[in-house]
């Protein structure tokens, strides 16, 4: 067992004279028992209590916590939030730049502003529950009401930093942990027909093959760019490399801004015209 003990200074004389300036002087005196402790490191820590039931109580879960691991530093939790989190971000070495820099731009617009002076040992799990619905409704972004997948980014930031503090034993635990998360709501997709996907080839001129190559082929974005003539048996149109066929209903992709479609497409080439 850990050694934790109580010291009752009612007899040190310089304890007594305290308690008496203090009287004198219209303040509360200074508490009475002091529980006493070394920490992990060696070093010998206190904290000053009024009653003996509180230093009691204080120094069953001083013990309790040295002895399973959980105890951390009181001084190493009340550093600030945003001083640990610009730790967490320079210790991301593994992260990819544009990865990095999505997690800095969170920090900047969302978390640093409302966290970066808190100490961390003030942090509570139902001011981060708070904020979350704050960021939802509009009250924690200057008006604007974020999505909720714009909201679930700025906890998962959150929450690692905590959780990097936790393993550099500021904190015990991390107080984002369970928080409720809202669901995001699935993206109004537009779908094309037939006519519409013609219509819309029709209309890209040079590009009409290849809007017809997205719509029929179900191939992604970059998969589409990346094809190159002659992979197929024709070299007038790009064949679909086998790694990329659908062998079911497809979906044409592209960039977010184009439209897509879902059709197991006409019978004819996609290279031939819609009209005869």
């Amino acid at each position: 067992m850990a050694r934790v003990w109580i010291e009752d200074r009612a007899g040190h004389s310089a304890y007594g004279q305290a308690v008496a300036a203090a009287k004198k002087a219209g303040r509360t005196p200074p508490g009475r028992y002091r529980v006493r402790w070394y920490d992990p490191d060696g070093k010998l820590r206190m904290k000053t209590l009024a009653r003996k039931v509180d230093a009691e109580a204080e120094r069953t879960k001083v013990e309790s916590r040295l002895s399973d691991g959980t105890y951390r530093d009181p001084a190493a939790a009340r550093v600030k939030f945003a001083e640990v989190a610009e730790a967490w971000l320079a210790a991301q070495v593994h992260l990819k730049r544009s990865t990095r820099n999505r997690y800095r731009g969170v920090l900047d617009v969302h978390v640093i502003p409302r966290w970066g002076a808190t100490p961390l040992d003030r942090i509570r799990f139902e001011d981060i529950a708070e904020w979350l619905a704050d960021m939802l409704s509009g009250e924690a972004a200057g008006g604007r009401k974020l999505s909720a997948r714009s909201v679930r980014k700025a906890y998962v930031v959150l929450s690692r930093v905590l959780g990097f503090a936790v393993k550099s034993r500021r904190l015990a635990f991390n107080p984002a942990a369970g928080v409720p998360l809202p669901k995001p709501v699935p993206a109004d997709h537009v779908y094309l027909d037939d006519l519409q996907a013609e219509a819309l080839a029709d209309a890209a001129g040079a590009y009409r093959v290849f809007i017809l190559l997205l719509a029929y082929t179900g191939l992604r974005w970059g998969e589409a760019s990346a094809l190159k003539v002659g992979w197929g048996a024709s070299t007038s149109m790009p064949a679909v490399p086998t790694s990329s066929r659908r062998t079911s209903r497809t979906t044409a992709s592209s960039t977010s801004t184009h439209p897509r479609t879902t059709s197991a497409g006409p019978s004819r080439s996609p290279g031939s015209s819609p009209r005869s």
